[in-house]
């Protein structure tokens, strides 16, 4: 995922991508989720990633950041929405980890 992405990416967006490609599921999902799907949040990437300091939450600021990140992700069609956020629950993405796929 990182070669086929990375030349095509910012620093922001190589370093979000690459986070949520290592978590997301490897295969199918206890309640039958599809493998490459993200649904971690966006306060796990602004931790991981640098957009806050360890061991403190996220700030307003921060969640902005990571979700014009994902936005960008989104319009270059590294990640698909497949799932909004509601209350109680993250959104969900799916990964692709080749941008050359139909899928």
């Amino acid at each position: 995922m990182f070669a086929n992405w990375a030349p095509y990416l910012t620093n922001a967006q190589a370093r979000v991508l690459l986070f949520m490609a290592h978590r997301a599921l490897d295969t199918t999902g206890d309640r039958g989720e599809p493998p490459g799907l993200y649904f971690g949040g966006h306060a796990a990437i602004a931790k991981a990633c640098g957009y806050t300091k360890a061991n403190t939450e996220p700030t307003p600021q921060n969640l902005r950041s990571v979700r014009k990140v994902m936005h960008e992700l989104i319009e270059r069609g590294a990640v698909a929405l497949v799932r909004g956020a509601r209350y109680g629950n993250n959104a969900s993405y799916r990964i692709r980890p080749d941008p050359w796929s139909t899928s």
